[in-house]
């Protein structure tokens, strides 16, 4: 009994379709019925029944053609709808009074309840079905009683009723197919959609929050603090950005396992969360580094809030039972001070940070821009240094290098100097660490290295032969191709190795020292001459130093301007001679400012020099009208 209710509910419910689906349905009709019609119109003229021809080719044309454009707007399918279905009752009453064309208009009676339940949800196409029967019975009524004059058989018309009937439940059945699989479908859909929202809830949880301790992440960090700064610019106050990065992190993972570290990062995010105000921002944008968003927090009134982070941070942790004490080290930087770009706050915070943890700073660091390795001056200057690179915009300028015996020049040292059309001169002391630091310096070192080795050849060519002392970076060193570079090098300028020595600084061995032992070896087998620049300040070592294939040490400045006031750096300069000496090298003494340091390192058997004293860096030009006009000369005569 109740699945009989169930179907005569769902024979009479009222699902309504998407207004697309109604509308596509619509014009499907009347893509069938307006060219059938007007076919149907035609045959009926020809046969003689004009007023049926006239009222059928009436409708096709001035009803249902223009529906076609009228349901287009959602607001007018309901209307649409109903003028079908009022010419669909019009025609077939006709169709099945007159017979139409060879009495065969009864038989297109039965079109109607597809039609009928094709357009219109159950519960109206049952109404426009019955509608219909009640308007056939009334026509049956007319013809009856004499008042029209109607084409069909009496006896038939029971079995036409039944057929009919028929044909309505048929369409009825069919109608109730396509809602099932309409609703089945839109219900797959619906799943789907429910799942996709999820998904997409999560992907946007992820997006902006960390997955592991709940906080905000760096991206949903960084647009709060845009917008938090856009805020304050408003209201002319300051903010605070604090980054917060744990001591020895690394060590709990490794001890403990990685469950427990992830248990320490939930609780520390937690205890930062309860100290922080409503108004702040707490993210976790690293491994184990926090950040904070202080509002209206300036340099005098964030001390507090940051002491009480330390001291917090200082208690002891519970770690499923086990008591975990940690340290921490935090940097803060302020709006607008130091920046009015998320990024330039966050980036200073974090470099104060940096400089907390080398202090051992128990407390909050303030950034300091003189401190700031990656500053906008900086950035500048490296964008500069790259152009300059490219556009040959570096000079060489050399500086003699005296042999003390004799007190004649012997060679010169090449040295890079860059004057830029903004900025003026830029000491090689700034713009050589950048140039380290960015990767710039293997090119610079490179086109140095060549620069020399062209300045030699237009000097020998001269008559001059003045060998050029290059300083080759670390970078140089790892490079197994620079035997090959060199041999072409001086192939192409027509130099002897004789005409080139290579400088490197101690910290060359540092990285990989067995291979730039290698390429050292390689080169010094060649006849190219190799010094030691800048000895003693280092990474100094005799074991390396006496595997080497070096010709020279140089004795830094820094030990040898004040030697004469400083017993100390005397006691050194004479240590490194000695060394140098009993190892069978030579020693040049840089930084030479004086007369009196010059006796001195004489005296003590140093067998070059090189400094201000005896001539400052030169260009080319410069150095060639010193040659012949220098008490140092030159030692030799010209090449012939």
């Amino acid at each position: 009994m109740s699945t009989l209710m169930g179907q005569i509910r769902r024979a009479f419910s009222n699902q309504k379709r998407p207004a697309y689906d109604r509308s596509k349905a619509v014009h499907l009709i009347l893509f069938l019925t307006v060219p059938t019609g007007l076919v149907f119109s035609a045959f009926n003229f020809v046969s003689g029944n004009t007023k049926l021809a006239l009222i059928e080719a009436f409708v096709m044309l001035f009803v249902l053609a223009p529906v076609y454009w009228l349901v287009k707007k959602s607001e007018y399918i309901d209307l649409g709808e109903n003028i079908v279905m009022v010419a669909a009752v019009g025609i077939f009453s006709i169709l099945y009074i007159t017979g139409g064309f060879g009495g065969a208009g009864s038989n297109w009676i039965y079109i109607y309840p597809f039609v009928a339940f094709y357009l219109n949800d159950q519960q109206k196409a049952w109404k426009w079905v019955g509608f219909f029967i009640l308007i056939m019975l009334g026509n049956l009524s007319l013809a009856s009683n004499g008042y029209i004059t109607a084409y069909y058989e009496v006896e038939k018309l029971d079995v036409f009723l039944v057929t009919f009937l028929f044909y309505t439940f048929l369409a009825y059945h069919f109608s109730s197919l396509r809602n099932q699989y309409d609703s089945r479908l839109e219900s797959q859909v619906n799943e789907k959609t429910a799942d996709l929202q999820k998904a997409m809830k999560e992907l946007e949880r992820l997006a902006k929050f960390d997955s592991l301790t709940g906080l905000a992440n760096r991206y949903s960090f960084e647009t709060k603090l845009l917008e938090s700064i856009r805020a304050c610019a408003k209201k002319k106050c300051s903010l605070c950005v604090a980054v917060i990065d744990l001591d020895r992190f690394q060590e709990i993972n490794n001890i403990m396992g990685h469950d427990k570290g992830d248990e320490v990062l939930r609780q520390v995010g937690q205890r930062l969360t309860g100290l922080i105000r409503d108004s702040d921002t707490i993210a976790r944008i690293g491994g184990d580094t926090f950040a904070l968003i202080l509002r209206e927090t300036d340099e005098k009134t964030h001390s507090p809030l940051t002491q009480q982070i330390v001291k917090a941070m200082h208690e002891e942790f519970d770690i499923q039972g086990y008591p975990i004490e940690l340290s921490m080290r935090i940097g803060v930087a302020f709006f607008p001070q130091h920046g009015n770009d998320p990024g330039i706050l966050l980036q200073s915070a974090d470099l104060a940070m940096r400089q907390a943890k080398t202090d051992l700073a128990d407390k909050a660091v303030i950034y300091d821009q003189e401190q700031d390795p990656y500053s906008f001056r900086t950035l500048m200057l490296f964008g500069k240094l790259r152009k300059a690179i490219n556009t040959n915009s570096l000079f060489m300028v050399y500086q003699p290098k005296i042999n003390l015996d004799t007190l004649r020049i012997t060679d010169v040292e090449a040295l890079i100097r860059w004057q830029d059309e903004e900025e003026g001169f830029i000491s090689p002391a700034e713009f050589i660490p950048m140039a380290e630091q960015t990767g710039l310096i293997t090119q610079i070192s490179e086109w140095v290295y060549e620069e020399a080795a062209r300045q030699a050849a237009v000097w020998k060519n001269a008559g001059y032969s003045i060998p050029i002392a290059v300083n080759l970076s670390p970078h140089n060193l790892l490079d197994a191709k620079l035997l090959e570079k060199t041999e072409v090098m001086l192939e192409q300028h027509g130099l002897n190795s004789s005409d080139i020595s290579i400088e490197v600084t101690e910290t060359a061995f540092m990285n990989r020292p067995d291979t730039v032992l290698a390429i050292l070896n390689s080169l010094h087998d060649l006849g190219i001459k190799l010094s030691i620049d800048d000895f003693g300040t280092g990474y100094s070592s005799l074991s390396y130093l006496e595997k080497l294939p070096v010709n020279e040490l140089k004795v830094d400045q820094c030990f040898v301007t004040h030697m004469l006031d400083k017993p100390r750096d005397m006691m050194i300069v004479k240590l490194v001679i000695e060394l140098a000496h009993g190892l069978g090298l030579k020693v040049v003494a840089e930084g030479v400012e004086d007369r009196p340091v010059l006796l001195k390192l004489k005296e003590m058997g140093v067998d070059k020099a090189q400094g201000f004293y005896m001539s400052r860096p030169q260009s080319p030009e410069d150095l060639l009208g010193w040659l012949v006009t220098s008490e140092w000369g030159i030692e030799a005569p010209k090449t012939e």
